[in-house]
């Protein structure tokens, strides 16, 4: 069995603790790691648009809080647009019970999936967000 000096070896850290990135072998030529796998990455939004295996979707606008009685920033801050490829997504309700339903726009969803661009995903989760209906909570009255 070949071991290596604990001198020789590079120690990168990672989000997630210490991670081994490469190690020197006994002739000094790096020996590479596997890359640590990416993240999920986890978005909240409204379908603007649905095209084959692909759907945009917008998250909301951001403000910022304030405590009452205090200046508030007048800023908003956009939200983003994403391209997310759902061709081998599994879709759920929001009780988490798997569903059939084909995405439409307008449709409020939470995408789990990997990056693939700046604002590109692959889904792998699509969750439909149950939203309550205008009659089922009536707003106050304005007698």
């Amino acid at each position: 069995m070949t071991t290596i000096p604990y001198s020789r070896l590079i120690i990168g850290l990672a989000s997630c603790g210490f991670l081994l990135a490469g190690a020197l072998d006994a002739s000094g030529v790096r020996v590479a790691a596997a890359p640590a796998p990416a993240p999920p990455v986890v978005i909240q939004g409204q379908v603007t648009a649905a095209h084959g295996t692909s759907i945009s979707v917008r998250t909301p606008d951001q403000r910022p809080s304030c405590a009452l009685g205090q200046m508030c920033p007048m800023y908003i801050i956009a939200g983003g647009a994403f391209t997310v490829d759902i061709a081998h997504a599994v879709y759920e309700s929001s009780t988490g019970r798997p569903i059939s339903d084909k995405l439409t726009v307008g449709l409020h969803v939470i995408v789990v999936g990997a990056a693939t661009g700046a604002h590109a995903l692959r889904a792998s989760v699509v969750e439909r967000i149950a939203m309550p209906s205008a009659t089922a909570t009536p707003g106050p009255s304005t007698k």
